[in-house]
């Protein structure tokens, strides 16, 4: 298990310590993963191309695995806020997916509602510090070059 120290993040906050081993986080980033703090990572939530696995554990808020309350389809939901390519009853709206990820409109908005402080109040998301996790630059780089 690799033990990665708090980065700083997009919004001026810390990014947490984090473990990860086998190529997904575990359980503990389930307390560093804030809603309306941090940027979604999993795969579950963000498609295949730029999430990362997820947890072996249930969420939290929905019950479902794969992804950490933070960034729960529902939760964002029932705060009225849902996440893009998703509904407000977290459930994945087939029109705005390529098969398991997301189409370049939907990464579009992505990158709005990262940056919107309606959503981030801290003055847009926090990317946690975790190697290959997504930054807002990758979430650009889909809206520009993920398919239609």
């Amino acid at each position: 298990m690799v033990s990665f120290a708090p980065g700083t993040a997009s919004g001026g906050g810390t990014g947490g310590n984090v473990s990860v081993g086998a190529g997904r986080t575990d359980g503990s980033a389930g307390n560093k993963c804030k809603l309306q703090v941090n940027a979604p990572l999993s795969k579950d939530i963000l498609g295949d191309v730029i999430g990362l696995d997820g947890p072996g554990v249930a969420c939290w808020e929905c019950g479902t695995q794969g992804h950490y309350k933070g960034e729960c389809a529902l939760a964002w939901g029932r705060l009225g806020r849902p996440l893009p390519g998703w509904d407000k009853n977290g459930k994945k709206k087939p029109g705005d997916w390529n098969k398991a990820e997301p189409k370049r409109k939907t990464y579009g908005a992505w990158v709005k509602f990262l940056e919107d402080v309606g959503n981030f109040p801290a003055g847009g998301a926090e990317f946690l510090a975790l190697t290959d996790a997504p930054d807002l630059d990758r979430f650009k780089e889909r809206a520009r070059s993920a398919p239609l």
